[in-house]
């Protein structure tokens, strides 16, 4: 997969959010995460990525209306989310 791809994976699927996972692992990917990155911004899409270091957590908030955005340090988390820890060996499908 390349960038172009990742992009058109975006607006086939068309989810809410998007946060991209095993673009260093695999041989098989054509482009780096900063190509996609671009092809994201090109595409005016930037608001429904959230790119994510190895170990970091990410709240997704539940509901047909949710908002995905994480919560603030200062602000206490929403009643319910899942938290999703990113690590070297993970598969997120």
């Amino acid at each position: 997969m390349d960038a172009n791809q990742g992009l058109q994976a975006i607006k086939i699927v068309n989810p809410r959010h998007v946060i991209p996972v095993h673009y260093d692992g695999y041989e098989v990917f054509k482009s780096p995460l900063d190509d996609f990155k671009a092809a994201v911004a090109t595409a005016g899409l930037e608001d429904r990525v959230t790119y994510l270091s190895r170990g970091e957590t990410y709240h997704f908030p539940l509901g047909p209306t949710a908002q995905p955005t994480p919560p603030p340090a200062a602000q206490a988390a929403p009643a319910v989310v899942h938290d999703v820890a990113l690590e070297q060996s993970s598969v997120i499908t």
